[in-house]
């Protein structure tokens, strides 16, 4: 099965960089290059999903849906 690749904002301005969607499993991932604080709380607080970092020091590997 392949997953589909999105972005989402908010009319306010939030934003995640990346929402993989594969079936009914969906997840969230912001993407930055340093360990900078992300605040993810408007995407959370409406579809009731965590928003994973991926960062140097974070890599994305093994990730599971």
């Amino acid at each position: 099965r392949q997953a589909g690749l999105y972005f989402w904002r908010s009319r306010g301005g939030s934003e995640v960089d990346l929402i993989v969607k594969e079936g009914e499993k969906i997840a969230a991932f912001e993407i930055k290059w340093s360990g900078e604080k992300v605040s993810s709380r408007a995407f959370t607080e409406r579809y009731h999903l965590p928003v994973r970092v991926v960062n140097s020091a974070h890599p994305l590997t093994g990730v599971e849906l």
